[in-house]
């Protein structure tokens, strides 16, 4: 992982809100959680954004059957509803002895605001509708 992706990691703050307050944007997906940056953003420049989120853990902690379903991943941008693009992947980590994922995409700044995203997943076995071109 490059310095930008780790500086960007170490900024934000995962909030797991599986019963998190808003309209419920992806009906599809039974269970959200919430990426939110700690600080506010100092320019309106694009940038990546890349979070590890253990989807297996929010599952067990919250008392939920089945097994996380990464084809399943969404991420919204909570102001407009609107999908944002992104990518999963794994990586092994020797010290928990477990993958982690990492989710990744383009967020687009407003000066001064602190960005927050919500990330919708599944589990195996529950029904996802297809994918829009170009969302994951």
């Amino acid at each position: 992982m490059n310095t930008n992706a780790l500086l960007v990691l170490c900024v934000l703050l995962l909030c797991a809100q599986l019963a998190a307050a808003g309209p419920w944007w992806l009906p599809e997906c039974r269970y959200r959680t919430t990426v939110t940056r700690a600080t506010p953003f100092r320019d309106a420049a694009p940038r990546p954004v890349e979070a590890a989120i253990d989807f297996d853990r929010l599952l067990e902690r919250a008392g939920l059957p089945g097994e996380f379903n990464p084809a399943s991943v969404r991420v919204v941008e909570p102001a407009t509803g609107a999908r944002v693009p992104c990518a999963i992947r794994g990586e092994w980590d020797p010290r928990t002895r477990r993958e982690a994922r990492y989710l990744t995409w383009w967020a687009r700044p407003q000066v001064g605001a602190v960005g927050s995203f919500e990330v919708y997943f599944d589990t195996d076995g529950a029904h996802l509708g297809p994918s829009p071109p170009g969302q994951v």
